[in-house]
C-alpha cells in the first residue's frame, strides 16, 4: 500500500536512489503518515530506506529501541537490506554499540532514565553479533552471541541463531 502512495507521488526509486527533493517529499509523507498510523511499524521502518546521515541514525534508534525492549527475533532481517546502502552499516554499527554500552552501563537507553529489562540487553546483544557476523567479522560476532546464550541461556533464538 505505502509503496503504491508513492508510486501515486512519483516518489517510488526502483534502485532507491532519491533527490534531496525526493527526500524532503518522502519524509514529509512519512511523517504525517506516522501521526495518523502510529502503530504502523511499516511506516516507521520504510523511511530507513531513504533517509540518510543523522536522519538516518535518529530514525534508527527510533526504530530500534522499541523493538530491543520488545525483544523481537527478526529485528536483524529486517534492517539487513539496509547493509546494500553504502554507509548506513557504519551508522548502524555506531548505533548498536552505543545502545550496548548504555544498556549495559546503565540499565537504559541513551538519553532515557526508564529503566529497561534485563531481556533489551540480550536482544542487543544478538542484534550486534548478527551485525559483526553480516559484516564477516566472526570473532566478535561469536563473543556476542555467547554473551547473549551466557546472559539468557533460556532463549532457543540464540542457539538457532549461533
Amino acid at each position: 500500500y505505502l509503496i503504491a502512495v508513492q508510486k501515486c507521488l512519483g516518489l517510488y526509486s526502483e534502485n532507491g536512489q532519491y533527490s534531496a527533493d525526493d527526500v524532503e517529499r518522502l519524509s514529509a509523507l512519512y511523517n504525517s503518515l506516522k501521526k495518523e498510523y502510529s502503530w504502523s511499524s511499516a511506516v516507521k521502518r520504510i523511511p530507513l530506506d531513504f533517509l540518510e546521515g543523522e536522519k538516518f541514525l535518529e530514525a534508527a534508534d527510533n526504530y530500534v529501541r522499541p523493538l530491543l525492549t520488545k525483544g523481537v527475533p527478526s529485528l536483524f532481517s529486517d534492517l539487513s537490506p539496509l547493509y546494500e546502502h553504502p554507509g548506513k552499516a557504519n551508522i548502524l554499527e555506531q548505533l548498536f554499540l552505543k545502545l550496548e554500552d548504555s544498556i549495559r552501563t546503565s540499565g537504559c537507553f541513551p538519553g532515557s532514565s526508564q529503566i529497561e529489562p534485563p531481556s533489551t540487553l540480550m536482544w542487543t546483544l544478538l542484534l550486534v553479533s548478527q551485525h559483526y557476523d553480516r559484516r564477516s567479522q566472526y570473532d566478535i560476532a561469536l563473543d556476542k552471541i555467547d554473551e547473549a546464550i551466557l546472559h539468557t541461556p533460556t532463549v532457543i533464538d540464540l542457539y538457532s541463531i549461533k
